[in-house]
């Protein structure tokens, strides 16, 4: 039977191979969709209240760190998955155009990676 603790450094792993193989980069514009649970799905930080006013609006990122990303709009840390907006398509906005991003995991982006170049 695992133990929390190995539950809890399990879900850390996944968060960070999930945070990785995210696209999202200093500059990119991105809409806040949703507010996260403290400690939700590996993240090892808190929702604070003041993050509230942010969920709904475009906000565009300073750092990225290991799925931890700040914004040029507010001193708070957000976790990289509030802005999906159903657990896998991060909304990109610019001024030409808004771009959905499929989150996927570093097997399915060597897969893809390995079409695109045409090998197998």
């Amino acid at each position: 039977m695992a133990t929390q603790e190995s539950v809890r450094s399990k879900e850390c792993r996944l968060f960070l191979k999930r945070a990785r193989a995210c696209t999202l980069k200093k500059g990119d514009k991105v809409k806040i969709f949703r507010a996260a649970r403290d400690r939700e799905a590996g993240w090892t930080n808190t929702w604070a209240k003041r993050m509230d006013k942010f969920v709904g609006t475009v906000v565009t990122i300073t750092s990225i760190y290991d799925g931890q990303v700040s914004i040029k709009e507010s001193q708070c840390i957000f976790p990289f998955f509030v802005f999906a907006e159903d657990d896998q398509d991060i909304l990109k906005v610019d001024e030409v155009e808004t771009v959905k991003i499929r989150i996927i995991d570093s097997s399915e982006f060597l897969r893809i990676r390995r079409q695109e170049e045409g090998s197998k």
